[in-house]
């Protein structure tokens, strides 16, 4: 019978699968956007009555190796060294490869395996095992930027390393059965590691929670006439580009007296940063709010005149975005990876014309300037966003490629 004839749900025809998540960190250990999205498209599968297993790297010393979630979700941690061991960052790869080939090599066929990160998927690509990748961002051009703290080399090595991961990367997309990407500026970016695999990927986009990210039908909506409220939630990081929002705000303040700036988030730069918000005289109106809770973000989002999203480079979905869109709020971003993909269809002018403090400060003043257009995004923002882009959705094209593994 037909499922949509007999009102039945397709999803609840699919067979039950065995999929396993590869990925760097589970959410539980640490927390993150591509943790938070391996996380939440587990639990929507296992939801659906599927069996999830994330394979991750034991972030905490006191983390079990394996655990069952309440929503059912199996996570696996397997040891890496101590960031004390001063080889460690020659290490770490060997403990990942052996702990990720001896998690997936006794599971049975019919198992999808899908990789999120590409040194933990190193040994399938190794081993010629199918495997899914969603191809996230370049890690040699992000991650190792971000956090040179950690992975400490010297500058004779620096070049070299960066290079030996960029073909580890090339490696793991290449053999890649299928591959997914969330945007399509980082299908450009996949296809300059690897032509083939960037022509062939999919295109899905970085899910959402409804349930969390949605409009309050009840609070009213900010009173941007009074003082108006810039809201960004950032890593304080270069690429993310919140010095460029702070310098922009003694233009914004100047032609909308009163403005505040409230900075969500932590990160390496993040002293410099306080320094340069004390730099600007604007005393009082810049505040750094440090780590906050979902409930608070999801708060301030709705709250905020305006979110701004000011990064620099490499914005491989624009998860921050989405999730404010969601919220019924009217983001301003800057014209880098993927964020025109989510801002220009709903309004050209919540796009800055480039990077620049200066550019920021004009979008953001004329947006404000004019209410009523202002007022028409936030009623438009939400349906930008969902339902294309909630769990759900998310899951089942996400299942129509599972099921061509099998």
């Amino acid at each position: 019978m037909d499922a949509s004839a007999s009102g039945i749900d397709r999803r609840l025809l699919i067979a039950v699968m065995q999929i396993i998540m590869v990925t760097n960190n589970a959410l539980e250990d640490k927390m993150g956007g591509h943790e938070r999205y391996v996380r939440e498209l587990s639990s929507t599968l296992a939801r659906r009555g599927h069996a999830v297993t994330i394979i991750a790297k034991r972030r905490l010393p006191g983390a079990p190796a394996h655990e069952l979630r309440p929503d059912g979700v199996v996570i696996e941690r397997h040891p890496v060294p101590s960031k004390r061991n001063p080889l460690y960052a020659a290490l770490y790869p060997a403990y990942v490869l052996r702990g990720v080939a001896s998690r997936t090599r006794r599971r049975k066929g019919g198992t999808v395996i899908h990789a999120h990160m590409s040194v933990p998927a190193l040994p399938l690509a190794l081993r010629g095992q199918r495997y899914l990748l969603t191809f996230h961002a370049p890690v040699w051009r992000e991650l190792l930027s971000e956090r040179q703290g950690t992975y400490v080399l010297p500058s004779f090595i620096q070049s070299p390393a960066v290079a030996g991961v960029r073909q580890l990367e090339r490696l793991v997309a290449h053999r890649a059965a299928r591959t997914v990407v969330l945007s399509e500026f980082m299908r450009s970016e996949l296809a300059l590691l690897d032509a083939g695999a960037g022509a062939g990927a999919t295109v899905i986009p970085g899910g959402i929670d409804g349930r969390r990210f949605s409009v309050d039908r009840v609070r009213q909506p900010p009173d941007d006439a009074l003082a108006p409220v810039l809201f960004t939630a950032r890593r304080l990081t270069p690429r993310t580009g919140v010095d460029e929002l702070i310098r922009a705000m003694p233009v914004i303040a100047e032609r909308l007296p009163g403005a505040q700036l409230k900075i969500a988030g932590t990160g390496p730069q993040e002293v410099e940063l306080r320094e340069l918000a004390t730099s600007t005289g604007l005393d009082g109106a810049i505040e750094f709010l440090g780590r906050i809770s979902d409930e608070a973000l999801v708060d301030w989002y709705r709250r905020a005149s305006l979110v701004v999203l000011p990064t620099r480079e490499l914005e491989g979905f624009g998860l921050t975005t989405a999730e404010a869109l969601a919220c019924g709020a009217a983001v301003i971003g800057t014209p880098a990876g993927a964020t025109p993909e989510l801002l220009a269809p709903l309004d050209p002018s919540l796009l800055a014309e480039d990077v620049s403090a200066a550019a920021i400060a004009e979008a953001v003043v004329a947006v404000l300037g004019k209410p009523d257009r202002l007022e028409r995004i936030r009623a438009a923002a939400a349906a930008r966003i969902m339902p294309a882009m909630g769990w759900d959705a998310v899951a089942d094209r996400y299942l129509e490629i599972y099921e061509s593994f099998n």
